[in-house]
């Protein structure tokens, strides 16, 4: 997919908190519609695409190369999903999806729809519910960052708007080393999952680990690895990852893997939370030798 850049200022003390993390509004009593062929989805809550400077809160836009998977509640199986691409809107914060015709069948009508993004990263439990992956990736600059899950549900006939259940952790990077690689693990304090598969829970955003994914192999572990070394200086490099809201209450463990392929290891156990939709700052890493 293509990847526009994300601007995000007026960073607060403890982390930035970005437009749209109210509660979804109540809507009416269900109603049997026609399935629509075409979707019209807004967006409430920060993703991948660009941010216009100087305007408060920052709006965000869909782009070209954006998909979303819907389900229907009258699909005959709780699995089923079908591809919607974005046809228009790109460079707005409403987006109209287009059914992309994948050899799947829509139902005649519907009550209601359950739907996620990226495309590539959501699924369906037995049960209906909705699964997204957080994948194990660690961007480098806040421009990079890309796939960021996202979800909406609404009743036939109401306004779809997209949601957010995840968070942004930062770390920024000074030293006088060169780097391979990071990874953020939280298996040897904590032992909680940052990555992976996640059960998203409609009515409030919560989060529930499912299991690894197959862009997250390792559900406690975030990594970088750059296609090129990185050699730090004492101007900070920004580092962001993707991370399930909570309270990680031992901390984590940060591993800098050298040029030489040694490793150098900071470990933290003061607790930090990750709140939905917020950027959270972490403290500071000085990586030298």
């Amino acid at each position: 997919m293509k990847k526009n850049p994300i601007l995000w200022g007026a960073v607060l003390l403890c982390g930035m908190a970005l437009s749209g993390c109210q509660q979804p509004e109540p809507s009416g009593q269900p109603q049997e519609l026609p399935v629509p062929t075409v979707l019209t989805v807004s967006i409430t809550q920060p993703t991948r695409t660009e941010i216009v400077a100087g305007e408060n809160p920052h709006p965000i836009y869909w782009e070209n190369g954006d998909w979303i998977v819907v389900h229907f509640d009258t699909d005959p199986e709780a699995t089923e999903m079908h591809y919607y691409a974005l046809t228009s809107g790109a460079g707005t914060t409403e987006g109209t999806f287009e059914w992309q015709n994948w050899d799947d069948t829509l139902p005649a009508t519907y009550n209601s729809l359950v739907a996620g993004y990226s495309a590539m990263y959501v699924s369906f439990t037995e049960n209906a519910e909705l699964v997204l992956e957080a994948h194990s990736e660690i961007f480098m600059g806040l421009e990079n960052v890309s796939d960021f899950p996202m979800h909406g549900s609404a009743n036939a006939g109401d306004p779809l708007a997209f949601h957010c259940g995840f968070g942004l952790v930062h770390v920024a990077v000074t030293g006088n080393v060169t780097i391979s690689r990071l990874a953020i693990d939280t298996a040897p304090q904590s032992g909680q999952e940052i990555a992976g598969q996640f059960k998203i829970a409609l009515d409030t955003y919560e989060t529930t680990f499912l299991q690894p994914g197959p862009a997250s192999t390792n559900q406690y572990e975030i990594v970088w690895s750059g296609k090129q070394n990185v050699t730090l200086s004492d101007t900070p490099v920004d580092f962001y990852g993707v991370m399930p809201d909570g309270t990680y209450n031992a901390g984590t463990t940060f591993t800098f893997t050298l040029s030489d392929g040694s490793t150098i290891v900071k470990t933290t156990q003061q607790p930090f939370t990750v709140s939905r939709a917020q950027i959270l700052n972490l403290p500071p890493l000085d990586i030298v030798q």
